[in-house]
């Protein structure tokens, strides 16, 4: 197993500039950020490659909206441009969360004869039933963002498939924010004094598989750090911001200063409880806790600001580079690792500058 850290919190980054893009199928698309020099610099970790010019990569998402997606695909696209591959010969098929367009747009891919899948799989989506239409077709499969449960990647080796994954271990979101709100100490979290810290949860849809594991650890890691915690509510906000507007807005008016820490599982609905924190007159880091997920660059000002307390970056740019490592081995018939790991980072005040830079400048 390999596991890359990202090294979040070197100062004076200096990279590329940051583009995204979207719509059901993209192929082909500028990107400002590459540059169009044939060949790249001999310092350079990329050693241009005339054999990949003709190369192909098929890539299928949910979406192509977000902070991840926009900083994955933009350091991507750099790093194929400087090894040789035309950006051209790279399609994006986007689902938008559709499960059956999804299998639809696989198809399509498999059947324009790329030499390569990236896929990154919805998150109701049947994952054995996509690996075993690519295993197949014969072409390399790479899930990126995404590390299938044990049995899936047990039945990559057991049948010797040319199927590898790039991901974040999940388990580790909930921890991590549970890292956060442990760290500050029960002096400062238990402000009504009860011997609790009493907290309220905004969690994704119902039935999404995430919000249940994030919640799950998230409460494992509070109980390992010792600190006696106690929910207060626990609500579906969908990921939407507006929801979670309501709903804390709700449970500041009718438990109101009982809540002591809001923990978000994604951060937009962390900037909808931000608002709702501010209009109860809250004030986030003074008598009231809140943290999220993503890092977009709208919650890392509010981080330098204050005004959440934190949350936990998904690196783009380090798993493109993971990704790279395994299309450049199915290319040169090596073998990939079955998984590789990219850790979750916890972003406060003291290192959200360095994310900013990576977010306004992927590698």
């Amino acid at each position: 197993m390999k596991r890359l850290i990202a090294l979040l919190l070197a100062a004076g980054l200096m990279v590329s500039g940051l583009t995204g893009c979207s719509g059901i199928v993209s192929s082909g698309q500028t990107d400002e950020s590459v540059t169009d020099s044939d060949e790249s610099d001999e310092s350079s970790e990329y050693k241009f490659r005339k054999d990949l010019a003709e190369k192909t990569i098929g890539i299928s998402v949910s979406s192509l909206r977000g902070n991840y997606m926009k900083v994955f695909r933009t350091s991507l696209l750099n790093r194929m441009k400087k090894l040789g591959f035309k950006e051209q010969n790279v399609s994006v098929y986007e689902n938008n969360g559709d499960l059956a367009l999804e299998l639809k747009m696989i198809d399509l891919l498999i059947d324009s004869d790329v030499d390569q899948l990236l896929i990154c799989p919805n998150d109701s989506a049947d994952v054995s039933a996509i690996t075993d239409k690519v295993v197949a077709s014969g072409i390399p499969l790479i899930y990126f963002n995404y590390v299938p449960d044990e049995a899936e990647r047990q039945r990559w080796v057991d049948n010797n498939w040319n199927v590898s994954c790039v991901g974040g271990d999940r388990t580790q979101v909930g921890k991590l924010q549970a890292t956060l709100v442990a760290s500050l100490g029960m002096d400062q979290l238990d402000m009504n004094k009860n011997g609790y810290v009493d907290y309220i949860l905004i969690e994704g849809p119902e039935d999404n598989p995430l919000s249940s594991l994030r919640r799950e650890t998230f409460l494992a890691e509070m109980n390992e750090a010792g600190i006696p915690i106690q929910c207060l509510d626990d609500r579906h906000a969908d990921w939407n911001r507006q929801t979670a507007f309501e709903v804390v807005q709700e449970d500041l008016n009718t438990i109101g200063r009982d809540i002591e820490v809001v923990v978000c599982q994604n951060d937009a609905m962390a900037l909808g409880a931000m608002l709702a924190i501010q209009m109860a007159d809250r004030i986030v880091s003074s008598d009231i806790y809140l943290v999220g997920v993503d890092c977009d660059l709208e919650a890392i000002q509010n981080i330098r600001q204050g005004t959440m307390t934190g949350s936990v970056f998904i690196d783009g740019s380090t798993q493109a580079a993971a990704v790279i490592t395994n299309i450049m081995n199915n290319i040169d018939g090596l073998k990939n690792s079955r998984e590789t790991y990219v850790d979750y980072v916890l972003v406060t005040a003291a290192n959200a500058e360095s994310v900013q830079g990576i977010l306004e400048h992927p590698v």
